[in-house]
């Protein structure tokens, strides 16, 4: 059961290869390594998919810092909605990490089904860019309270705060996976579905 939670922030727009201004965007790349590793999960396991950035306007079932696009569901009955919402993924403004990732601790810990393994994905290009929410120590802090869920961190590109994402992850006993070569990240995220 996994609520996969993507950075849609505005530097998700910048090529995937810094060094080739012209190749694709770190964003198109991500959403068709997103698109291809869900052949990684079962018709039965549960996914859902959670966009984060700042300034989202607010309605029933998110927030400002983020917006629920799939809600959990078995894979099934989510694929048709999910290849949609993967497609349409485009980028918008500012990272709230913390308060994404808090966020998405929460809902997976509220939901949780003791049958099967609980956790989140945290795919991001970048770090924190929220001063009302910039507690690192106070959300590693929260996330330990629970041992049952597992926030799996995807430090993408090479402007990921992949030392933060580091952190988030070992406070729940989970793994960061470097992609800071965005070419890697076709191969990290079915490895990071696998473990669900």
């Amino acid at each position: 059961r996994v609520l996969v939670v993507f950075d849609v922030s505005d530097s998700m727009g910048d090529s995937a290869d810094p060094f080739k201004p012209h190749s694709p965007t770190k964003i198109a790349r991500a959403r068709a390594a997103l698109a291809g590793a869900l052949g990684q999960l079962s018709l039965d396991d549960a996914i859902g998919l959670r966009i984060f950035t700042t300034g989202l306007p607010g309605r029933a079932g998110g927030s400002a810092d983020w917006r629920d696009v799939v809600p959990i569901g078995p894979l099934a009955q989510r694929g048709p909605a999910l290849e949609r919402a993967i497609t349409a993924l485009t980028p918008l403004r500012g990272s709230p990490l913390y308060a994404a990732t808090r966020d998405a601790f929460d809902t997976a810990a509220q939901t949780a089904d003791p049958q099967r393994i609980n956790g989140v994905i945290v795919l991001t290009d970048g770090y924190n860019e929220v001063d009302r929410d910039n507690n690192l120590s106070a959300l590693l802090a929260h996330l330990g309270t629970r041992s049952d869920i597992h926030v799996i961190t995807i430090a993408y590109g090479m402007d990921a705060d992949i030392a933060t994402l580091r952190k988030i992850a070992q406070a729940t006993n989970a793994w960061n996976y470097d992609a800071s070569a965005t070419l890697d990240l076709p191969d990290l995220l079915p490895r990071a579905l696998a473990n669900f």
